[in-house]
């Protein structure tokens, strides 16, 4: 992985006597800088450097030369926080989600702009730290490598995967709107955020959606970061979560979901945000145990109403918000919450609540599957994708590939130490 490089001249490093000697031969012989210089094999800007300095010592003092390379000179983090970046690559890859090249590079440079740390303007460029950096700290870590990941099939087979869920259908005859929903323990639900496939968004787009609907936009329809944390401000404006009002949110981990501004905003409000394991959402996610399969066909009888009663015409995007109301108030009532926080075994707490029988996809590859305790939250939060025009359907949206945390503490200007308990 190290980058070597190869001198582009035949100049070698001078000892302090060689110096010594050609200042001398400067500065008592009388000889011309150049001679010297084409003679002994200096440059001749660096004698004439050398010999500027010791004709400004005092006279009987000699200069000293003395070449000790500093080996933190050009390094961008110390010690302890590369330490903690190592540390925090091997805890991903061990939870498997270990970062690619490309991603530990942006990582890093997120990290040392958390840090106000002075990066090379290259940095600044790419919004990533640069190849040089990232070989130097390999070979400072020699603990770590570049590895081959697993293939999916096999963290699914592991991780309760009975079959692919969430899939979004014939993208090419419709457009996506990614509805974000939330539900709490308590059986209560607060106003759904839709992105629209659309690069501005405007206020006629939300009419006939849910009362206090938050309103997005984004070319392909699916869920940024940059919108999330508007979405993470809508949630804590109607749930009031605050320092004194803590509340937990569980999520998947999609790459929009966590983030470094994510991060910020929920600690500065009290929010403290717990993820699921990758490919457990299904079993461990409440609004897919229990409240999105009547979402869907509360949306789908809706959608099919609605072209009954408007022959020769398409489900528009503009069109979706109106069969989401219908669905979204049909199907998150406080039975249908209460009953999916139940069978997903985190409120009431029961970490008993999967059988054998549960696991057994998990069996395929005759490798342990640690046991998991769910831990009871306050709230839960996920996107589901709507499919509007020519196909009138709705499914739940899974996490894109190769979407490790990005977690980066500004206020103790740390990693962040994140738990994972289930």
């Amino acid at each position: 992985m190290s980058r070597k490089y190869k001198k582009k001249t035949n100049r070698i490093r001078k000892s302090p006597e060689e110096i010594n000697t050609a200042v001398n031969r400067v500065l008592e012989n009388g000889f011309k800088i150049r001679r010297v210089a084409e003679e002994m094999g200096f440059s001749f800007s660096s004698l004439q450097r050398y010999v500027k300095n010791a004709s400004a010592l005092p006279e009987g003092e000699q200069s000293e030369y003395h070449f000790v390379a500093n080996p933190n000179s050009r390094l961008v983090f110390n010690k302890e926080q590369e330490q903690m970046l190592a540390t925090y690559l091997k805890t991903s890859s061990n939870m498997n989600y270990g970062l690619t090249t490309k991603e530990t590079k942006h990582f890093v440079y997120e990290y040392a702009q958390a840090l106000k740390l002075k990066i090379p303007k290259e940095w600044n460029n790419r919004e990533a730290a640069g190849k040089d950096w990232l070989a130097g700290f390999f070979e400072r870590n020699p603990d770590l490598s570049i590895r081959r990941p697993e293939a999916t099939s096999l963290s699914r087979s592991t991780a309760f995967n009975r079959h692919n869920v969430g899939q979004a259908t014939s993208a090419e005859r419709g457009k996506l709107i990614t509805v974000c929903c939330f539900i709490n323990a308590a059986g209560n639900t607060i106003p759904p955020a839709f992105v629209f496939p659309l690069k501005k968004y405007l206020e006629h787009m939300l009419r006939g959606a849910p009362e206090n609907s938050l309103g997005l936009a984004y070319s392909s329809g699916w869920m940024t970061k940059e919108n999330f944390v508007k979405v993470l401000r809508h949630f804590i404006n109607h749930s009031g979560a605050s320092i004194e009002n803590p509340c937990l949110l569980l999520l998947d981990n999609h790459q929009s979901h966590v983030n470094l501004d994510v991060i910020n905003l929920a600690k500065e409000n009290g929010v403290h945000l717990l993820t699921f394991p990758p490919h457990c959402s299904h079993r461990l996610q409440p609004l897919d145990v229990g409240v999105y399969g009547p979402f869907k066909n509360y949306y789908n009888a809706a959608a099919a109403a609605w072209m009954t009663s408007n022959p020769g015409k398409t489900i528009s995007i503009y069109t979706v918000p109106e069969l989401v109301k219908s669905a979204f108030n049909r199907s998150m009532t406080r039975n249908n919450i209460l009953s999916a926080f139940q069978k997903s075994g985190i409120h009431p707490l029961n970490s008993s609540i999967f059988s054998e029988d549960d696991f057994l996809t998990s069996y395929v590859t005759d490798r342990p599957t640690p046991e998991a305790t769910p831990k009871c939250s306050q709230a839960s939060g996920e996107a589901l994708a709507v499919e509007s025009e020519k196909t009138p359907k709705l499914m739940p949206v899974t996490p894109e590939p190769k979407t490790p945390p990005r977690l980066v503490d500004l206020n103790k200007k740390n990693l962040l130490q994140r738990k994972y308990r289930f």
